[in-house]
């Protein structure tokens, strides 16, 4: 669960992800995959791609980024300012 729980952030991600995070070959990945769909954690975003849906982001704990991009961007301008 915590691979869901990390993916949070993310729009989409692969099984070699998966694989990679859980040291673990493509063949078990790609079944651990099978039974997240089965239980409704995870669903097919592209061709290779996967997302973590509702009830997966809910089971596994996880929360909303704390910072969204565009603040994280705003703060680093005022930074710049006022190092100059």
């Amino acid at each position: 669960m915590r691979f869901l729980k990390n993916t949070k952030a993310a729009l989409s991600w692969s099984v070699a992800d998966l694989s990679d995070v859980l040291k673990i070959g493509r063949a078990e990945a790609e079944q651990v995959v099978a039974l997240l769909v089965a239980q409704g954690y995870v669903a097919k975003a592209e061709s290779d791609e996967w997302m973590t849906t509702g009830a997966g982001e809910g089971v596994s704990g996880a929360k909303t980024p704390r910072f969204s991009r565009e603040s994280v961007k705003q703060a680093i301008v005022e930074w710049k300012g006022r190092i100059a």
